[in-house]
């Protein structure tokens, strides 16, 4: 009956996937950095409005920018499937056989179900890519091979910065070889782009990211979900941008404090608490959301690495993972908060308006802060799973 119930489990994830990731395709922003990096190459023109595209994302693209859009896409898209290939086979490959195959049933479950990977992998987002080489860095990192470790960190921070925060985790444990290395390769990815795009480009990369909060209807950020909540008027449904209340700046001085007090609690937690470098990076990747003032719904697929480890040591029973039923629940909590707002989505969009038409815009309400909401019960479950004590691995 257990076997009967997983296939099915099974059947219902591929059917979703497929529907989300392979039958649609949306490459609106894949497209938008291929034509601002042909007007740099073939105009001279730079881009104004950055994003988290950094520079390197730009060199990274242009060999594309020769070919026309579908084409570019095509393989763009094709790329992300074998990096999602090659960041399950570096997992796997860290496993003991006798839990290989049930490991990798689980784990392909987990993501065929994951909306913000099918989001990631149909728009050809950069996310897929990053994640393949966070999990190179890592498994280079226990194979001893700090020079790649480092390469393929650094590669992944400069093709959105969002990865660097692993750094903190080598910073706590002074592998100061390693993070020597790390700053060798960061320096000189630094410098071809500085020579092909310009010092000037990078200063103003750099004032871009160190700009104010966006209000977005999709931005997780804690400034937005705290908008959110205290929202008390509604612009048009067609603006997606929405003003930011003077409510959200009378509570910045507490969100700052709050960042920078859960930032040193959990490098309090690395430095006196060891699991293994998957767990201890999760926790740094699923602490990003609370430091940022941006943050899509989808980047969450970077900490995938955490999900990974909590399937391994639920099926090797360590750390008394498959005991911990509170802990198992609020990571479950946590997956499906993120993932409803993806699949009911394009019903909310359609029917919302009409069963509810007093409410003019309801892209701001809460609604939109449940991935927010299971980013703070993911952070919760790791606590509950591994914060008790140091597991034996």
């Amino acid at each position: 009956m257990k076997i009967l119930g997983i296939l099915l489990l099974f059947a219902y994830s591929v059917r979703t996937f497929f529907a989300q990731a392979i039958n649609i395709r949306e490459y609106g922003d894949t497209i938008l950095i291929l034509d601002e990096t042909r007007k740099w190459v073939s105009q001279g023109i730079k881009w104004q409005e950055f994003g988290a595209y950094s520079p390197f994302a730009q060199l990274f693209i242009m060999p594309f920018t020769f070919l026309s859009n579908p084409k570019a896409c095509s393989i763009l898209y094709a790329m992300n499937w074998v990096a999602l290939l090659g960041t399950i086979f570096l997992f796997y490959s860290s496993l003991i056989p006798q839990i290989q195959k049930r490991w990798l049933l689980f784990a392909t479950i987990l993501l065929l179900n994951f909306w913000p990977l099918a989001y990631a992998m149909r728009a050809a987002k950069i996310e897929p890519v990053e994640l393949f080489l966070i999990m190179l860095s890592l498994r280079a990192y226990q194979w001893e091979k700090k020079t790649l470790s480092a390469a393929t960190l650094a590669a992944a921070t400069l093709l959105k910065f969002l990865p660097g925060v692993l750094v903190l985790y080598f910073l706590v444990k002074k592998d100061w070889k390693w993070l020597a290395r790390y700053s060798i390769f960061v320096g000189l990815i630094t410098l071809v782009t500085c020579g092909w795009l310009g010092v000037d480009y990078h200063i103003d990369y750099f004032r871009s990211l160190s700009g104010g909060y966006i209000p977005w209807i999709f931005n997780q950020a804690p400034e937005a979900a705290l908008q959110r909540l205290l929202y008390t008027s509604f612009p048009p449904v067609s603006n997606v941008y929405y003003p930011n209340p003077e409510v959200g700046f009378l509570f910045r001085p507490v969100l700052i404090a709050l960042k920078i007090g859960l930032l040193c609690w959990v490098l309090r937690v690395l430095y006196k608490r060891e699991c293994d470098i998957f767990v201890d990076c999760g926790l740094l990747l699923l602490c990003v959301p609370f430091l940022m003032k941006f943050y899509r719904e989808y980047y969450i697929v970077l900490a995938l690495p955490f999900f990974f480890a909590v399937i391994r040591d639920f099926l090797q029973k360590r750390s008394g993972v498959h005991q911990n039923r509170a802990g198992i629940f609020l990571l479950g909590l946590g997956f499906f908060l993120i993932t409803f707002l993806g699949i009911f989505e394009v019903w909310f969009t359609r029917w919302t308006p009409q069963f509810f038409p007093a409410i003019e815009n309801y892209h701001a309400i809460p609604y939109l802060s449940l991935p927010f909401w299971g980013f703070v019960f993911l952070v919760i479950s790791w606590f509950r799973i591994y914060g008790r004590k140091t597991p034996e691995f």
